[in-house]
């Protein structure tokens, strides 16, 4: 059994090798939670400050200086081709799965004007199949008058020979 995870314990953990040169196997993951030796609260979301922009925002009309904006031009150039890729797939995904449901929704409608038709077939079949029961069925009531008056007849005649 393991103790539950809690901020506190990586904040102790972590400050036991401060004093250790900075090395791949002790060097903090998240330096932003403790720094100094001193516990702080940790932030519930990390900073996204240092990562690209999903859509771009509009660009400041302040020229910023030279070296900057050469910098800046070409990762805007870069995040726009980015960001133009990035719709140009959604917008392929988008078509993809139109055209998909379109291909379903057809399918189905032919599915359904099949299962209407056969739904209308056996409906007649059925109809047709209890008009022959119902001619049957009187056809079945005669015969069995006709059984009885027969019967009736023959007790008659035994009678009448003995």
């Amino acid at each position: 059994f393991s103790p539950p995870f809690s901020p506190t314990s990586i904040v102790s953990d972590s400050t036991t090798h401060s004093s250790c040169p900075k090395t791949p196997s002790n060097v903090s993951l998240f330096p932003d939670i403790v720094s100094n030796n001193k516990k702080q609260q940790v932030p519930i979301m990390p900073k996204t400050s240092h990562l690209p922009r999903i859509a771009p925002r509009p660009i400041a009309t302040a020229a910023p200086p030279m070296m900057k904006r050469r910098m800046t031009e070409s990762s805007i150039i870069v995040d726009q081709d980015e960001i133009a890729l990035k719709r140009q797939k959604n917008t392929d995904a988008a078509r993809r799965s139109r055209l998909k449901k379109l291909v379903k929704m057809e399918h189905l409608e032919q599915r359904v004007s099949e299962l209407e038709a056969d739904n209308h077939q056996l409906n007649t079949r059925i109809a047709v199949l209890e008009s022959e029961k119902s001619g049957l069925e009187s056809k079945d009531v005669s015969l069995e008058d006709r059984i009885r008056v027969l019967e009736a007849q023959l007790a008659e005649a035994h009678k009448a020979l003995t």
